[in-house]
């Protein structure tokens, strides 16, 4: 004799007879109902809804820190393990990271199957992810089955009353339904999206069969190997002089930049060493300047101009060609001290360019007139942009700086001291957080919130503005920025000399987005010499990924207090 369970109709309960049964659900929409040879299953179906173990979630709470998307999804891995050897005994498996406190692995009780196992690892996983206050989630497995039935048919069988297809007149109710109907109602709790780990193996394999190019970046704005002209192109495009070779090996381009090398350094230290001789010999006519303008009671500059030059400039500054100019860094400090001697008149013979020009003439016959020289904010004419809004940096992080010593840090071989930077934004809600990270448990690690509204590259720029005003006050001289954000590199290295010259406007004559933070890096380079160096996100680089937690925490810290 048969008997039909009717958990959702008119009156639920246990009937004995489809005309009984038909009449609860024929009429009633979503009613879910479903037959057994015993009234004990029948009995049993009615009692036992599936429910999460309270330790589960009482675990999920305490979780703190995720792996995240770029696009801000927590990452989280399922599976399902069923022996039928042993009786069907099967159990779930949820990993969030290592040794991460909401990982997951609870045996289910017999009868099971596979299937069955990995669809209950995705229902504990997205309750889990509730309970730690997680909005989006991104579920990998590697189930064909279990990907589909969450979506891609779970829509059509909601729909077909939790039938499956009807060929010929014939359908089913849907296998496992409890476990896939409670994995639907789970999903109006957070956004939870699918991946297919079985697609990302096999993209791999095909990547492995392909032979794959090597770029070598011997002049650019990072020289180094590339596996892609997408890494290789942000180098080189708008770096001038640029030089760089595709070869079919790693190791013919380890060769290349071997081989080239020695020569790129020394010309690249010599050019160094020539900018830096015009920024003294500026600097030292600025003071006689001063000294001229004080004698006929012109009013005192506060500080001598920052100067920087660009290639043009320097040309102009010497009265030389671009041919000329790469000549002379070949040649060597020797020649280029000649030049400038010979350049600037009077007791030539008796001095070094870069070290005594007392004895020079008035400045305005040794300056070009259109020679471009950033002056003080308080001396730009009143047509220029000539005040921002500077972004406040937290009191509290820089007296953390000042207890840092020296010792503390990792330096580079170079002599930069290394941090890393990360920022973090839930960009739906607006709500942005900071992260700079020095080493393990170092003290002037930062984990700030930023006010709201707030974006993913504001905060990435204002975590690189914090570190550099962090190592001014830790007394560091050099400093590494590692991010592995392309925008904010590009922002700094190579589009803020143009975004100045054109008065922060775009080439698109817009306002330059982010442009208080932008200037006041630009700033902050007066303090310490700074480099950068771009790393790709979540690539498992330890500095990296801690830089990662700083910042999301810093997020968690803005919204408990747009909370309170």
């Amino acid at each position: 004799m048969p008997y039909y369970a009717v958990s959702e109709g008119v009156r639920p309960g246990i009937y004995n007879s489809w005309g009984e049964c038909e009449q609860q659900v024929s009429r009633f929409p979503g009613a879910h109902f479903r037959k057994f040879s015993t009234r004990e299953e029948a009995e049993d179906y009615m009692s036992d809804p599936i429910e999460v173990p309270d330790r589960i979630l009482r675990q999920a709470r305490l979780a703190r820190s995720f792996e995240f998307t770029d696009d801000d999804f927590a990452v989280c891995y399922t599976d399902g393990s069923c022996k039928r050897s042993k009786g069907n005994a099967a159990g779930v498996g949820v990993w969030f990271g290592p040794r991460h406190v909401a990982n997951i692995s609870e045996p289910i009780p017999p009868p099971s199957t596979n299937n069955k196992a990995e669809l209950l690892a995705v229902l504990y996983a997205i309750h889990a992810a509730n309970e730690a206050g997680l909005v989006r989630l991104e579920i990998r497995s590697d189930s064909w089955y279990v990907i589909n039935s969450c979506s891609v048919w779970i829509k059509k069988w909601r729909r077909n009353n939790w039938q499956t297809s009807n060929y010929n007149g014939y359908s089913k109710d849907v296998e496992n339904q409890d476990e896939i109907r409670a994995i639907d109602e789970a999903l109006s709790l957070i956004t939870v999206r699918f991946v297919d780990l079985r697609k990302q193996l096999l993209s791999f394999s095909a990547l492995l069969s392909v032979k794959m190019p090597f770029y070598a970046v011997l002049r650019g704005v990072n020289p180094g190997i590339f596996s892609s002209w997408q890494e290789c192109e942000p180098q080189v495009s708008r770096f001038s002089r640029n030089e760089y070779r595709k070869f079919s090996t790693r190791q013919d381009a380890e060769n290349y930049l071997n081989e080239q090398g020695s020569q790129v350094t020394v010309n690249n230290r010599i050019l160094m060493e020539l900018l830096q001789i015009v920024k003294d010999l500026v600097r030292k006519v600025h003071v006689l300047e001063s000294s001229h303008e004080a004698v006929r009671g012109v009013p005192q500059c506060p500080c001598p101009p920052t100067v920087k030059f660009s290639t043009l400039e320097m040309c102009h500054l010497l009265s030389v060609s671009r041919k000329e100019l790469k000549e002379i860094t070949l040649r060597g400090e020797g020649r280029l001290s000649q030049m400038l001697m010979d350049y600037f008149p009077g007791n030539a013979d008796k001095r070094r360019a870069e070290t005594d020009i007392m004895s020079v003439e008035p400045p305005s016959k040794i300056l070009k007139p259109d020679l471009v020289v950033r002056e003080p904010e308080s001396l730009v004419a009143s047509g220029e942009r000539s005040t921002y809004e500077k972004p406040k940096i937290p009191p509290r992080i820089l007296e953390e700086a000042r207890k840092a010593k020296v010792s503390d840090f990792t330096f580079t071989p170079d002599g930069f001291a290394i941090c890393y930077t990360d920022g973090s934004c839930i960009t739906h809600l607006q709500i942005s957080g900071v992260g700079v990270w020095f080493g393990h448990d170092h003290v002037a690690n930062i984990s700030e919130p930023l006010p709201v509204p707030g974006t993913s590259n504001r905060a990435e720029l204002t975590a690189v503005l914090y570190a550099i005003h962090v190592a001014k006050e830790a007394g560091l001289s050099k400093l590494e920025v590692r991010t592995d954000s392309t925008y904010t590199k590009n922002c700094v290295t190579v589009w803020l000399p143009n975004w100045k010259v054109n008065n922060w406007q775009t080439t698109a004559n817009k306002d330059v987005l982010n442009q208080n933070e932008i200037r006041a890096i630009d700033e902050a380079f007066n303090y310490v010499e700074v480099k950068f160096k771009w790393i790709r996100a979540h690539s498992k680089e330890e500095g990296n990924e801690a830089a990662d937690r700083l910042a999301r925490l810093g997020v968690a810290k803005s919204m408990r207090n747009s909370e309170s």
